[in-house]
């Protein structure tokens, strides 16, 4: 049997070698919390565009909607189509594009309506695409 009778070396930092592996490495680590910062800021602004994108899209849609609701079809029509182009996958794009379709229907424009729909498909957020 062995026996252990050293003393056990501690491996830990003190604060003047962390300072100097900074003072050393100042260049990179500054150039990596900056990298990090923009990654940040970045993803920031892009969940928030797509945000803003969303709300619009859904104003445009309640809109469109009332336009619909209230018998003026062809305002309906034209609001929905704009809306349509303009938030395409989004989900008041998504709901636009049905409900664009529907007005084709009425107008026996099948083929039209069909095609509305397969173009939205494509485009539709996850949550609205068929199982």
């Amino acid at each position: 049997m062995t026996k252990n009778t050293g003393t056990a070396r501690v491996v830990g930092l003190d604060g003047d070698s962390l300072a100097d592996t900074v003072v050393t490495y100042q260049r990179p680590i500054l150039i990596g919390v900056i990298v990090v910062a923009v990654g940040i800021v970045g993803g920031w602004l892009w969940v928030r565009s797509a945000q803003i994108r969303e709300e619009r899209a859904t104003e445009a849609y309640r809109s469109a909607e009332t336009a619909f609701s209230s018998g003026n079809r062809p305002l309906a029509q034209t609001e929905l189509e704009r809306l349509v182009t303009r938030f395409s996958g989004t989900g008041a794009g998504t709901q636009a594009a049905m409900l664009l379709a529907q007005l084709l229907y009425e107008q026996s424009k099948y083929v039209e309506g069909i095609a509305q729909l397969e173009a939205v498909l494509r485009r539709a957020p996850n949550a609205m695409r068929p199982g």
